[in-house]
């Protein structure tokens, strides 16, 4: 109930509960989708304990705008994160530094209601995805007040979007590179909490370079490029960043042989 109260404040909607396990419901019949939305969304985060975490850590800083909270690494949190990231599938000989959450009341709410708006659409609960994104020169920080901005960039191969990838590893390429640490080169990703909604399909072309929005009926785009499937979003608040991962370059395993680059991969095991 607490957990309903926070969602549907201020809306013209009331509930009780009555036992066993009946929920009742009064208000105006155009919020029953939203709240249906709302119903399953919560449930949802109560069965993920990184989304719930996020959302909580969102709420405990209302008046912040942006903040970021270090995640311990002794938490089972640190290796839900890595694991919802898929980060051993790519990314394994990189050592993470750490991870910190991006707490942002005002993105988190954006995203929560362009989320309730996907689901009255489907009138279904739209489908989320955990995906990484790489600022390349510009520092991660300057994404967590006011989210991913794609009016600030280029049109890439699906056009004027937000793009995220599946694998770290293609968002290891675009990775921005704070100053090295005791001589140890550092980098930076973003793992970002995407809504796809009903997501269309297709390979790049030269139509698809200059979209602006989906096409009608879909809410997001996907394709797959250098190796991994990429999410593009065309509305700034589909997407929110969660989780700025450091990490560091792997230590050689082998010295370098004649004066040749060290061995940077995993060793075969005999």
């Amino acid at each position: 109930v607490a957990e309903l109260d926070g969602e549907l404040q201020g809306a013209a909607i009331g509930f009780e509960l009555r036992p066993p396990n009946q929920l009742v419901v009064h208000g105006l019949p155009a919020l029953v989708a939203e709240l249906s939305a709302t119903l399953v969304s919560v449930a949802a985060r109560l069965e993920d304990p990184v989304t719930s975490s996020l959302l909580a850590a969102h709420r405990s800083l209302p008046n912040v705008r942006s903040q970021l909270c270090e995640v311990p690494r002794c938490s089972p949190e640190f290796e839900l994160i890595l694991e919802r990231g898929r980060w051993m599938q790519t990314m394994a000989p990189f050592p993470v530094v750490s991870i910190h959450r991006v707490c942002n009341s005002h993105l988190a709410e954006m995203y929560e209601r362009t989320k309730a708006s996907v689901a009255g659409q489907m009138g279904r609960p739209p489908d989320e995805r955990w995906a990484w994104h790489g600022t390349r020169r510009t520092p991660p920080e300057h994404i967590f007040d006011e989210g991913f901005d794609f009016r600030m960039s280029k049109a890439g191969l699906w056009g004027f979007g937000s793009y995220f990838a599946v694998k770290a590893s293609y968002s290891h390429d675009y990775a921005f590179q704070p100053p090295p640490v005791q001589g140890v080169q550092h980098f930076q990703i973003i793992l970002a909490l995407v809504c796809v909604g009903t997501s269309h399909e297709t390979r790049p072309t030269s139509e698809t370079c200059s979209w602006r929005r989906p096409p009608q009926g879909s809410h997001s785009v996907t394709g797959v490029t250098n190796g991994s499937q990429v999410l593009v979003v065309y509305d700034r608040h589909q997407s929110v960043p969660a989780f700025v991962i450091t990490y560091a370059r792997p230590r050689p395993l082998l010295p370098p042989i004649a004066g040749g680059a060290p061995y940077y991969g995993v060793v075969p095991q005999f």
